[in-house]
């Protein structure tokens, strides 16, 4: 190893190639990355689950889904009596639990996932213009004068610039 610090380098040149690594080493790689089709499909059911499926549903039995279903839409107080006659006591507001835990478990079977909502925010601040050349007094007043404009304060009139102490040269 001390020898050749490049452990791709090959003895042979004519068989490796302008990296030195062995030739087809890096089509070997590609060709292991491209298998498709191998394994069953993303989705598909295996066999023992099929299998399964079809002795259920020959040997007669009821659908789970189904019974959820006969369970949420039964009378609660119905429902209590058959239980009573059981020999099980059980209160209103447990069957009533338990029909909300069935609808939870339908729900799914019958209501796709909502949809993701994407919404936008702008978080841009808005943009100010501030037009220096304009004389903005001047077009307030033809804009109040042309009555184009709803004033809640006093009428718009010309006035003195306040003084401010510290900027004026005079004490």
């Amino acid at each position: 190893m001390a020898g050749n610090p490049d452990l791709f380098q090959q003895d042979d040149p004519d068989t490796g190639d302008e990296n030195g690594a062995p030739s087809g080493f890096f089509d070997a790689v590609a060709d292991a990355g491209e298998r498709k089709g191998v394994g069953r499909p993303r989705g598909a059911r295996n066999r023992k689950s099929v299998d399964f499926e079809k002795l259920y549903y020959q040997s007669g039995r009821t659908d789970p889904l189904l019974w959820e279903g006969d369970m949420l839409t039964m009378d609660p107080r119905s429902l209590q009596a058959k239980l009573k006659e059981l020999g099980e006591d059980v209160s209103l507001m447990e069957i009533l639990d338990f029909q909300r835990r069935c609808a939870t478990d339908l729900a799914p079977y019958l209501h796709g996932k909502k949809p993701t909502e994407l919404v936008l925010t702008d978080e841009r601040l808005p943009t100010l213009f501030i037009m220096a050349n304009t004389n903005q007094m001047e077009q307030a007043q033809r804009i109040q004068g042309e009555r184009q404009a709803l004033s809640l304060g006093t009428p718009i009139e010309e006035g003195e610039a306040s003084k401010i102490k510290d900027l004026e040269g005079d004490e």
